[in-house]
């Protein structure tokens, strides 16, 4: 990677930027080369002193990226005397040249038996022969006469020609940068597209994807906004709503995991504190519902910005990146996600009456009066004695069933929902009680004349914010 600065103006806002985007795409693995450039711009008197000192400078905003440990800077004058008529020959050029020839690997690993996957980052037309796109294969081989697909407008072409540095070629394979031709096709409106085999890429307008924060960004990151999020060749603003799991090294099946809700990154990232940075404990997620359909290849990387903020700010733009990992149907307005992600619910009462049996209640302020109290008939409750914990995983049982998360012993319920089941201090709701919002609970291993003024009790339950039913709960 190389990485150009202005010697006379130093790291800004959008240099910063670069440094964060080759962090999220190389890793921070690949080493870094920086070009100090316009030197020639320095005063002859200073002009060593100031570069020294922008190398220092630069060197220690380095040393707090993934390229700490293999960047390497260089000085040079692309183009002396700037954009004036006389032209100066440009100085430091042959050095970055070496450079560059002394950082790249021995030996590159291609992947030429990959279905092909071409990017284009230039298109024209050339008359009398077609249109010319220009890109780099980034996996697989083309030769001419093969058909290939335009992904953005999934249409298909054949390949009447090949060029490589202006010479004819029959075939390019991994790595190599071509020009292929192609005939009807119009040039107007495109430019950046990916060319692929044929029903190769496709395209979605919602997805899933593994993301991570990035640490510049110092604005709140929420569920239900929207952030221009830039796939492949391709910018498109998309609703994102985040989520999490616990960390594991196991792979999980998108549609067959269960998550926790996150109402923002930010709160997702802090409920683990005293860690290292990026370990939390948590793995998190983002559904992003696009508002047009855009090319997904397969593990594609996705970077989420937020562009309507002006870049004079002084702060990073860059919100979050991730991989793309489950393609979605696309989602009209209210219909179902197929998502278990769920959203935890507390609501607190106190025993206003104790019957005769001693382990009977009425249970007063856990509901309002216009309620619908049926919803909750067989759910578990607890005492003080018997505090729920549902932050360890989830059930799969609903309202009616009483959930069967609630599992039993000492309130806590050893089942996937930790709901707080029928052990010490646990009861459950039976029946409404009245028309004020009361109810009836019934606690079968309890003596309630024992708690004596701890009359406090809690019911945990969830809401799973993708359900078609959004009256469904469970525990």
């Amino acid at each position: 990677m190389m990485l150009v600065i202005d010697v006379t103006k130093g790291i800004e806002v959008q240099t910063a930027e670069c440094l964060v985007i080759g962090e999220i795409i190389k890793g921070g693995t690949c080493p870094l080369l920086v070009v100090l450039n316009k030197v020639d711009l320095l005063p002859p008197a200073s002009r060593t002193d100031a570069v020294e000192k922008m190398r220092r400078k630069v060197g220690l905003t380095l040393k707090k990226t993934k390229f700490a440990d293999h960047f390497k800077m260089v000085e040079a004058s692309a183009a002396p005397g700037g954009r004036g008529d006389v032209l100066q020959d440009a100085e430091g050029v042959e050095n970055i040249i070496q450079q560059l020839c002394t950082m790249m690997p021995a030996t590159l690993t291609r992947f030429p038996d990959a279905p092909l996957l071409c990017s284009v980052d230039h298109c024209f037309a050339v008359k009398g022969q077609g249109t010319v796109l220009t890109g780099t294969v980034l996996q697989g081989t083309i030769a001419v006469g093969d058909t290939v697909e335009i992904v953005e407008i999934k249409e298909q072409r054949k390949i009447k020609g090949m060029q490589m540095f202006k010479e004819p070629v029959k075939r390019a394979v991994h790595g190599d940068r071509v020009a292929l031709c192609v005939t009807q096709l119009d040039p107007t409106n495109m430019e950046r597209m990916l060319v692929a085999s044929p029903g190769q890429i496709p395209k979605a307008k919602c997805l899933v994807a593994e993301v991570e924060r990035v640490r510049f960004f110092k604005s709140t990151i929420e569920s239900y906004k929207k952030f221009h999020v830039s796939l492949g060749h391709s910018t498109i603003l998309a609703e994102v709503v985040f989520f999490s799991r616990p960390r594991s090294p196991a792979k999980i099946r998108i549609l067959e995991a269960e998550f926790s809700f996150e109402s923002s990154l930010e709160d997702a990232t802090e409920a683990c504190t005293g860690q290292a940075a990026g370990v939390t404990g948590k793995e998190f997620y983002a559904l992003l519902n696009f508002d047009a359909a855009v090319p997904c290849p397969p593990s594609a990387q996705l970077i989420a910005s937020r562009l309507d903020s002006t870049a004079r700010t002084n702060s990073c733009r860059i919100a979050f990146a991730g991989k793309v990992l489950e393609l979605l149907p696309s989602p009209a307005t209210g219909s179902h996600v197929p998502l278990k992600v769920f959203k935890t619910k507390v609501k607190q009462g106190t025993i206003e009456r104790i019957e005769g049996d001693d382990q009977t209640a009425i249970v007063k302020g856990m509901f309002k009066k216009e309620t619908d109290i049926s919803a909750f008939i067989g759910m578990k409750i607890t005492t003080k004695v018997g505090v729920a914990d549902c932050s360890s995983g989830f059930g799969t049982g609903n309202a009616s069933g009483g959930g069967s998360g609630g599992g039993d012993g000492n309130g806590g319920g050893n089942g996937g929902g930790n709901g707080g089941g029928e052990g010490n201090g646990g009861g459950t709701i039976v029946s409404t009680f009245g028309k004020s919002g009361k109810v009836r609970a019934h606690f079968p291993d309890l003596q309630l004349s024992t708690l004596g003024s701890s009359k406090e009790v809690s019911l945990v339950f969830k809401k799973s914010i993708f359900a078609r039913d959004k009256k469904l709960l469970f525990q």
